[in-house]
């Protein structure tokens, strides 16, 4: 590798293979401009000293890949400019890019002039996208909130593009008109799906949806501002974890602009999806109360009453639910 100076820049360059990697590496190191680095391994790329990363959408490094080894790259380095190189220019892959924390999208398909011109111009600051590729980010700009699914310690648990999919299943959409938003074939959405309920260890789409909403609720409740009135506002917000009620918070929003655009054929599809789940669970809580009748005596059903009586009290004032106030296993406590 040819020895830098002071006003060379220095360029991580990671593909989807050795072979495109050192093939890319080549290509910058003709430029005198440049000093590529192929990335060895995570280690090495958040601990090496260089100006702008270079990563493919469809890299992977240690157990990272794609968006999400962009994201973990990031984090690591918050400093360190990352140009997304794309298979494909679509709208899909370019927002994808973006939200993972690219400071740039090239597509593989652009010259060595224009590799070239979008590493300046990233390392200066800026950023880099073609005229249909900041329109694409300008139509993202008026989506509905993205969801996002993550675990307790917030990090995402699916990729990019398989959250797209997600949040078109809770828009209302079929696979053909997933298929058609994301430019993919129906095939290629079922097979997400597949892998997105494997993740999430549900089973069918009813289920994701109100995984979704099990998701939107307390970030919702997050970014609201406590009224500070003896933490009625918190005590809300746990209660709101439930389904049906989930759905029906958003179905609100969705009437009445609360935080999104207002969209009636959202809301509708929500409310009814509060309602089917309602009777769901109403169906399935009936048939469970049936059931343990026959095991309990007349004194334990009179108790489970009160008790049951005592807590949706407590709920309906606000007030906090303690363990002791009703028999509630320590783990399911706030």
């Amino acid at each position: 590798m040819q020895n830098r100076n002071e006003n060379q820049l220095r360029v991580l360059v990671l593909d989807s293979t050795r072979m495109g990697t050192q093939l890319l590496c080549d290509v910058l190191g003709r430029d005198r401009r440049f000093v590529p680095f192929p990335a060895e391994s995570l280690e090495s790329a958040t601990s090496g000293n260089f100006d702008v990363a270079l990563i493919a959408e469809t890299a992977q490094l240690n157990s990272f890949s794609g968006s999400g080894l962009i994201q973990e790259l990031r984090r690591r380095r918050p400093e360190l400019p990352v140009i997304v190189l794309l298979e494909e220019s679509t709208r899909e892959a370019v927002v994808g890019a973006v939200r993972s924390g690219g400071r740039g999208v090239l597509c593989r398909s652009e010259s060595i002039k224009v590799l070239g011109k979008c590493i300046a111009c990233v390392r200066s600051g800026q950023f880099w996208a073609n005229q249909n590729e900041i329109e694409y980010l300008l139509e993202a700009l008026s989506d509905p909130v993205p969801i996002r699914i993550v675990d307790a310690k917030g990090a995402a648990l699916l990729s990019v593009r398989e959250q797209d999919v997600v949040r078109w299943v809770a828009e209302g959409l079929t696979n053909r008109e997933i298929a058609d938003r994301l430019e993919l074939s129906e095939h290629t959405i079922k097979n997400y799906l597949f892998r997105i309920f494997e993740k999430l260890g549900i089973s069918n789409r009813m289920e994701l949806i109100l995984y979704v909403v099990s998701q939107i609720a307390p970030h919702r409740a997050a970014s609201t501002p406590s009224n500070g009135k003896n933490g009625r506002h918190s005590e809300q917000s746990r209660q709101e974890n439930a389904g049906p009620r989930e759905a029906y918070i958003l179905a609100e929003r969705y009437r009445t602009g609360e935080g999104v655009s207002r969209d009636p054929v959202c809301a509708y599809m929500w409310f009814d999806i509060a309602k089917s789940a309602s009777r769901m669970i109403t169906q399935q809580a009936e048939e469970a109360v049936v059931e343990l009748t026959t095991t309990m005596s007349p004194a334990q059903i009179q108790a489970a009453k009160q008790r049951a009586k005592e807590f949706l009290a407590r709920v309906q004032e606000g007030s906090p639910v303690r363990q002791g106030d009703v028999d509630i296993p320590s783990s399911h406590v706030a």
